[in-house]
């Protein structure tokens, strides 16, 4: 869930302020409970530089709250420069870049922890032409290690889709995710390690009629990890139907 607002001060100069949260809610934990809530505020100051690209600067300000275990609660800070550029009327690239300073709970220690390290965002979305669209992601930053004794995870990941469209009714896209997890936990008394995260498939898109369309899909997923004993390997296969409804 996210909220924006923008100004434009002058031709050249605008300002965005936004809000968001993301909420995760476990029905049937084994273990500690890690039900959350992430919420971040940001701040953006864009410099139209060239007719097709804005220039960045931004803040963001972002807590993550545990609601029924303690010592897990962490808050960052994050300043980055950044820019934004058009490519074309149907693609866009978006890049940020700078630092991230992210205080945490030491579990079961009453204590806290600083991290500080480098923090990176990138997003493109090119269309080769208007059938076909690529979508690339990748992000490099913290999150919530959801794992008890660690609250901090720095986490790299990212992200590959190719979207096409063979004609009015049938469209599909494929994808390949990467993820890599280093849990390191700062002042705890836990060992670090590391996992790693592969993720493809593919889906299908039928269209009905403009309000419905039929989805088939799959995808494959493997995790490996450094200590199996904390965290043990696993692969994860999902095949899918369903339907869409457009209004």
């Amino acid at each position: 869930t996210s909220f924006s607002a923008s100004y434009r001060w002058l031709p050249k100069l605008e300002t965005i302020t936004g809000y968001s949260a993301v909420f995760w809610y476990y029905f049937e934990p084994l273990g500690d409970n890690f039900s959350r809530v992430n919420q971040t505020f940001d701040q953006q100051f864009l410099y139209l530089w060239k007719p097709s690209t804005s220039l960045v600067f931004e803040y963001r300000f972002s807590t993550i709250t545990y609601w029924e275990i303690e010592d897990y609660d962490s808050i960052g800070n994050f300043l980055l420069l950044g820019f934004n550029h058009t490519l074309n009327p149907r693609s866009v690239l978006n890049f940020r870049g700078g630092a991230e300073q992210r205080v945490s709970q030491v579990p079961n220690t009453g204590e806290t922890s600083t991290y500080l390290g480098p923090f990176g965002q990138l997003e493109l979305s090119y269309s080769l032409r208007p059938q076909t669209i690529v979508a690339l992601n990748a992000r490099y930053g913290t999150t919530a290690a959801q794992q008890a004794g660690y609250v901090q995870d720095q986490q790299f990941l990212s992200g590959l889709s190719l979207q096409h469209a063979f004609g009015r009714r049938l469209s599909g896209s494929i994808f390949f995710n990467y993820q890599n997890n280093f849990y390191d936990q700062p002042e705890g008394t836990v060992p670090d390690y590391t996992t790693e995260v592969y993720n493809t498939g593919l889906n299908l898109n039928f269209a009905i009629n403009q309000v419905w369309s039929f989805n088939i899909g799959g995808s494959i997923t493997g995790l490996f990890s450094s200590n199996e004993n904390l965290r043990g390997n696993y692969t994860q296969n999902v095949l899918f139907i369903g339907t869409n409804l457009s209004f």
